[in-house]
């Protein structure tokens, strides 16, 4: 089943358009909007504001980051990262679902998109030390 996000100014024609393909297809309205796709959706008089913080949380206590104090910076200054930095990872399947995870953060944290864009060219060949926990 596909999820649709109906977003419009008028309530009349949220309606309208809610009856018109109520016709055409199935559908389940389930009323104001607060998850959608991992983006948590909050509304105030200015608008609608997504967030990712329970994703980011998640992802943080799966790497076992959780309590890891913050940094200034997503990437340490000039830092290099290549594929023979370390002993591979026998298994990167962890390591690539991590930075698909990564990359779908990035929709509501720009900050960290130069950082996992070095994460991510790596994908072909993995090093341990990109999996530890920050120190």
């Amino acid at each position: 089943m596909d999820d649709v996000m109906v977003v419009i100014n008028s309530k009349q024609a949220i309606h309208t358009l809610i009856l018109y393909l109520s016709f055409c297809f199935r559908l389940k309205d389930l009323g104001e909007l607060k998850f959608f796709i991992g983006l948590e959706i909050s509304r105030n008089a200015k608008g609608l504001f997504q967030s990712q913080r329970g994703y980011a949380i998640q992802i943080l206590d799966e790497t076992g980051n959780i309590d890891q104090s913050t940094a200034s910076t997503p990437m340490e200054a000039n830092l290099k990262v290549s594929n023979e930095d370390g002993v591979l990872l026998e298994d990167c399947t962890s390591y690539c679902r991590l930075v698909g995870k990564l990359l779908y953060l990035i929709i509501t944290q720009p900050d960290p998109s130069f950082a996992i864009n070095h994460l991510s060219q790596l994908l072909l060949a993995p090093q341990k030390p990109y999996l530890l926990p920050a120190q």
